[in-house]
């Protein structure tokens, strides 16, 4: 039986393949015609308001996680991307999580994101975007820069002038194996060139 969310339900089967491959996929969010840079404000889980224009964020390689704390793919994103930013902040990097959660309730979302910022030791800012991960207008109402975010997690890497370089949509947890390394790699190869530019 296959459960997705509190109502999908439906019964499959399925026969070992000796070999199996996960399809290609591409990137399904990106910048509109003639967006450059990400423009955004929300709270953090202490009600702080943080936004991309902060001077902490101004000439640094910014990485903005689009996670919610339901998110499985997510959880291991966040698990890699705390001890990542704890070993790469010193050397100009930054990250901050904007979170779509299950409801617009702030006080569940707020509790549900402390567990994730608890069990990971997140450095970095979890923003609550008070916009469900299920409003088919999140990205109007959130980063109307974007096209539609259709999946989670989505990881947008900035470049020191605040400019949108790269996103990527398809973060493989630690049991997909060579899926997972290459996930990896895209983070420390892109952050790498934007680095040294």
């Amino acid at each position: 039986m296959f459960y997705n969310g509190y109502t999908g339900k439906e019964t499959w089967k399925a026969e070992k393949a000796d070999s199996v491959e996960l399809p290609e996929t591409s990137d399904p969010t990106q910048l509109r015609d003639g967006a450059t840079k990400l423009d955004f404000a929300f709270n953090d889980l202490n009600g702080k308001r943080v936004s991309i224009n902060d001077e902490q964020y101004k000439n640094k390689v910014v990485i903005v996680q689009l996670m919610g704390s339901w998110c499985a793919n997510c959880l291991d994103e966040t698990k890699f991307l705390a001890d990542y930013y704890r070993t790469n902040r010193a050397r100009g990097v930054e990250i901050i999580a904007l979170a779509y959660e299950l409801t617009t309730d702030l006080n569940r979302s707020k509790k549900s994101l402390a567990k994730f910022q608890k069990m990971f030791d997140v450095q970095y800012p979890m923003l609550i975007t008070g916009v469900t991960a299920s409003d088919e207008e999140k990205t109007e109402k959130t980063l109307p820069q974007l096209t539609a975010v259709r999946s989670f997690p989505t990881t947008i890497f900035i470049d020191k002038k605040g400019k949108v370089r790269e996103i990527y949509s398809n973060f493989y947890g630690p049991g997909s194996f060579e899926y997972y390394m290459a996930s990896k790699n895209k983070v420390y190869e892109t952050v790498e060139k934007l680095l040294k530019e």
